[in-house]
């Protein structure tokens, strides 16, 4: 997507999107703006771009959604998330689903899952792991 057409489409969202129930700075599902994909870190440049573009136009409660695929190492990983943290992005849904499990295995503290949630611990962001295979849901936030 073209920068001009990302600043455009979120020129029109800006002042329609609602917080999250406890504020502007906080994550919610269903309020503020949800970055997803195909895989948003696929293209990392364009995602700080729309961070940053969301946070100079107000838009409150932004997150991304991702599977962890690119979260290789907790060094990179943990760059990635303070970049995105510093141009506003207030936090991350790491999804774990049945379709792409067999290519990105939830491993644990091990792999990219657990990666991922070290990194967004040591940002002090809040976070939101699901699955559709699972009846489970959980926050974690670093401290």
């Amino acid at each position: 997507m073209p920068e001009e057409m990302l600043e455009n489409i979120l020129s029109q969202l800006a002042g329609k999107i609602l917080p999250a129930p406890y504020g502007p700075d906080t994550t919610s599902l269903n309020h503020g703006l949800h970055f997803t994909g195909g895989e948003p870190f696929v293209n990392f440049p364009l995602l700080c771009r729309a961070v940053e573009l969301a946070t100079q136009l107000g838009i409150p409660s932004t997150f991304v959604e991702t599977n962890a695929y690119r979260c290789l190492d907790d060094r990179s990983t943990r760059e990635k998330l303070d970049t995105l943290k510093r141009k506003g992005l207030r936090g991350m849904l790491i999804s774990v689903n049945p379709f792409y499990l067999e290519y990105v295995p939830f491993e644990g503290p091990s792999g990219p899952h657990g990666s991922a949630l070290r990194s967004s611990a040591r940002t002090r962001w809040s976070i939101k792991c699901s699955t559709s295979s699972a009846s489970w849901s959980g926050a974690f936030r670093g401290r």
